[in-house]
């Protein structure tokens, strides 16, 4: 599938929901262009995501997170940012609401490589819980995990891409009952960053 029959399926679709099209949209990536992350990048930022959010819920456990971040390779992987959140002893209500949202980029990061089977449309809130058994057991070894995982083809990962793109674009311009713009703006996010559209994970400054 060529980059404008993909623009032009997302569309047909979206107007099938009901949402507006916006025809001067660019054209994504082609599949020949795309620099799709490995498996092993994808799942270091799960599990980095995934201990920003327990270290919120149980702040004690600072010491034991940072040593696993670091014996496992992952300290380095961590955002500027995120090493700023991971080092602190308390949080206030706006970083804790920043931290929550990205249990949705886990999720897509999950779905990328065939831990969520599908991506439904983003109309409710992925609860942490919900996370939980798609993921290695607590501070355990990441390895056989990563062995495991497999990633989805460049088509399916374009196709959500040019999806939420176009869908974040429509809902910035006019709300769509049923769906939370703040979703949306996650999956984009996350999968920007899965394509490389986005280089470097980098969240906005809290």
């Amino acid at each position: 599938m060529t980059a404008l029959e993909r623009k032009e399926q997302t569309e047909t679709f979206l107007k099938t929901l009901g949402i507006p099209v916006q025809d001067e949209l660019p054209v994504i990536e082609e599949e020949s262009d795309v620099h799709i992350r490995t498996v092993q990048e994808i799942t270091a930022r799960i599990m980095i995501l995934t201990y920003l959010n327990c270290l919120v819920t149980q702040e004690e456990l600072q010491p034991i997170i940072l040593e696993y971040l670091q014996t496992h390779g992952l300290w380095a992987k961590v955002s500027p940012n995120e090493k700023r959140l991971f080092e602190k002893t308390s949080f206030t209500d706006e970083e804790k609401d920043l931290i929550a949202m990205r249990a949705e980029c886990i999720w897509v990061l999950l779905w990328s490589i065939n831990k969520v089977e599908r991506l439904t449309l983003p109309t409710r809130e992925v609860n942490v819980d919900e996370l939980f058994p798609l993921l290695p057991p607590f501070l355990d070894d990441p390895f056989d995990y990563i062995k495991d995982a497999s990633l989805r083809t460049a088509t399916e990962i374009l196709n959500e891409a040019d999806f939420i793109f176009r869908l974040n674009w429509a809902m910035s311009k006019t709300p769509v009952e049923g769906l939370n713009a703040h979703i949306a703006f996650e999956r984009y996010f996350t999968v920007n960053w899965i394509t490389s559209v986005r280089m470097e994970w980098e969240d906005q400054p809290v």
